[in-house]
């Protein structure tokens, strides 16, 4: 039975795509579902017709990747993977649209993809501070996970992961607020509350209403 499915391009490029076997729109890349002849038709369709609207297959995957972090900034997420994966079409080799399916996993708390995907995306420009404090959250936050399951040595490699990129971070430029702050609440983690305090103290000082209330209270912060 033929499924017509509906990828939210309307408002955007005026298409719908008809396919043969619908994919997993709500994952990354489809799901990686091998395609039927019919959806490799829907694809050079819908490529076609955008590249009418927007010149080259570049240019309107930039411009579904941007759509893509509007909807992810709001809180859509479901909106957000239909967008990166409409990039992903026009273009598999743009990393922008990797960095954005790390986000949407770690906002799902599929961590391990989360890290995967936003690796891609650091690989590709290794001195970006802003991927190197998601990616650095998305391995502390796995980190927790691991301490959670009794497995301490994975919990300090994923951490000395995390920390380490985060000490990069600030190399790079040290009034980074995220960047302190996170490696804050990792000391604090740690248990290193002196470590944790120096950060905390910093972070507050170049965004006072970064940390959370209960944090500032557990380290001591007026």
């Amino acid at each position: 039975m033929k499924i017509i499915l509906i990828f939210g391009i309307i408002g955007l490029f005026g298409i719908e795509l008809s396919i043969a076997q619908a994919p997993d729109n709500n994952s990354p890349r489809f799901g990686n579902i091998k395609k039927s002849q019919t959806y490799i038709d829907s694809d050079n369709q819908f490529i076609a017709e955008v590249m009418k609207q927007f010149g080259t297959r570049q240019a309107a995957a930039k411009k579904s990747v941007e759509l893509g972090w509007n909807y992810l900034q709001r809180g859509d997420d479901v909106m957000a993977m239909k967008r990166f994966n409409q990039a992903w079409i026009l273009d598999s080799t743009l990393v922008d649209t990797y960095w954005g399916f790390g986000a949407i996993m770690g906002m799902r708390n599929q961590l391990e993809q989360s890290i995967y995907f936003m690796k891609r995306y650091y690989d590709s420009d290794p001195q970006n501070e802003r991927i190197m404090v998601d990616l650095s959250i998305s391995y502390l936050r796995y980190a927790l996970t691991l301490k959670q399951k009794g497995l301490d040595k994975e919990w300090s490699e994923y951490t000395n992961k995390g920390k380490q990129l985060l000490k990069k971070t600030l190399a790079l430029n040290s009034k980074n607020a995220n960047a302190n702050q996170q490696l804050a609440i990792t000391y604090y983690h740690e248990n290193k509350l002196d470590s944790s305090k120096y950060y905390a103290v910093i972070a507050n000082t170049l965004d006072p209403k970064i940390l959370n209330p209960k944090f500032r209270q557990a380290i001591g912060i007026e």
